[in-house]
């Protein structure tokens, strides 16, 4: 299996913690990070599915290495290459397919409660999986409007967190399920957000939810279980 992962600039290292999970259920995948920065994406049309990570930047700003990520985006949709977009890769998709991206009035940041609608509830990719389920956001924009073919999986206080076109194989959630306490801590150390987001990030970031959230890190090789393997 052939994984284009697609890492736009961030303070995280998101694609290496993505791949720690994706490998542990299937180690043989080929495992290709690129940067819209300077790689070239046209390579994505090879891969056998697509996920695009979360990022610092702000889509309505447009950013300069948005038009190449879009660029690739349309072309794994045109391909029928199965895409995930996470966080700021779910924004990227929904905007790709015609959907409405805006500001919050306030970062979301720490674990959240993420509702499934009764798409989600009967949709593979959630199988198993409680009503209501815990997973960490991290974004100041989201969602407005989702692509007019889109079937909406899961939402929460902030909107969209989860959609699936029912055209072509794209999907995108909000929240980032790879999260680690590494990743909690560095938010904290070097303070990332407003003091106020900080504090509910500490008093979300309980063992309890935690331990629960680890549970939403099986949509990485739900998505490949669906969309790729046999």
């Amino acid at each position: 299996m052939r994984l284009a992962c697609i890492q736009p600039p961030n303070r995280f290292d998101y694609a290496t913690a993505i791949q720690r999970i994706v490998t542990d259920r299937f180690p043989d995948v080929e495992f290709r990070v690129l940067d819209p920065r300077r790689d070239q994406l046209h390579s994505v049309v090879n891969a056998d599915a697509v996920i695009v990570t979360g990022s610092h930047a702000r889509i309505n700003r447009r950013p300069p290495f948005l038009v190449h990520l879009e660029d690739a985006t349309r072309a794994a949709i045109a391909e029928a290459i199965p895409i995930l977009g996470v966080c700021f890769g779910h924004q990227v998709v929904t905007s790709v397919l015609g959907g409405t991206i805006e500001t919050l009035p306030e970062r979301s940041a720490g674990f959240e409660d993420i509702d499934l609608t009764e798409a989600g509830s009967n949709h593979d990719l959630f199988a198993g999986f409680d009503r209501t389920i815990t997973s960490f956001c991290w974004h100041r924009d989201h969602v407005r409007e989702p692509p007019l073919d889109a079937r909406v999986l899961a939402t929460n206080r902030t909107g969209v967190q989860a959609f699936e076109s029912t055209r072509v194989p794209a999907l995108g959630i909000q929240f980032h399920p790879e999260f680690d306490r590494s990743m909690v801590e560095i938010i904290l150390r070097d303070r990332l957000a407003s003091d106020r987001c900080r504090q509910h990030l500490s008093r979300s970031a309980t063992p309890d939810r935690y331990a629960k959230a680890q549970e939403s890190r099986r949509l990485y090789t739900r998505f490949l279980e669906q969309y790729v393997v046999d």
